[in-house]
């Protein structure tokens, strides 16, 4: 229906942070996650990448600082950055 079949991965970003972030909420509420650590204590893959000194509460927050070096922003490459920290 409208294009989308429960094979095929779709794009669900806003809800997809809405899920996360009640998720995340609850397990540091149960004491199973700590929002001041390093993200990296979690999803090590990201060391070394834009997300690598961001904390748990940042991400939580959208407040990652992330610098894109004194250049304009560009959507599109930022976009395909994003997903290659993903990929």
């Amino acid at each position: 229906r409208h294009g989308y079949e429960a094979h095929v991965p779709h794009f669900n970003a806003s809800a997809a942070k809405s899920y996360l972030g009640l998720l995340a909420a609850t397990l540091a509420h149960e004491g199973h996650l700590d929002r001041d650590a390093r993200v990296t204590r979690y999803v090590p893959e990201l060391t070394g990448t834009a997300f690598g000194d961001a904390r748990v509460d940042h991400l939580m927050h959208m407040g990652t600082r992330m610098s894109y070096a004194g250049r304009p922003y560009d959507k599109a490459l930022e976009a395909q950055r994003y997903f290659a920290v993903l990929a």
